[in-house]
């Protein structure tokens, strides 16, 4: 099955009158999720996405705009808002996949490192690809998608 773990698009600053949860994608930010998107809905082919995204604003957009895109089904996971592998596993990993798991730097990073031993800093609206394997609880690295990434090339 495929866990795809993806970092929310750009967001407006932290302020006195924006507090963290409450802070929304800049255009940069949704046109950035969109794109991941887009990349991601070629990669499925098709297969409908199940849908984690962590309670803050921001990343729910960005699920939005995936989902939108990709299709499938959206839910708020709080787990995602911390960094222990275990709890988000828990309640996230459930079906045969593709999975989404939409949250924030660092904890992505460190899913990442639990579940397929790779190291990563996410780039805002980036999404790891990961094989992974529910009967060993690891996988493998599969893709680093960015926003920035032009064209796929056919092999």
């Amino acid at each position: 099955m495929y866990i795809i773990c993806m970092r929310h698009g750009a967001a407006e600053p932290e302020s006195d009158a924006v507090a963290n949860r409450d802070r929304r994608l800049t255009d940069k930010g949704a046109r950035g999720a969109g794109k991941t998107a887009d990349i991601l809905r070629h990669f499925l082919k098709g297969r409908p996405l199940t849908i984690f995204a962590s309670p803050y604003r921001r990343t729910k957009e960005t699920a939005e705009i995936v989902l939108e895109t990709c299709g499938g089904s959206l839910q708020t996971a709080e787990e995602l808002t911390q960094s222990a592998w275990g709890p988000v596993a828990a309640h996230c990993l459930l079906g045969d996949g593709p999975i989404l798991l939409v949250g924030h730097q660092p904890f992505l990073q460190s899913y990442v490192m639990v579940v397929c031993g790779a190291a990563l800093k996410f780039a805002p609206a980036a999404a790891a690809v990961i094989d992974y394997d529910p009967s060993w609880r690891q996988g493998q690295l599969v893709g680093y998608l960015t926003p920035d990434l032009k064209k796929l090339r056919k092999r």
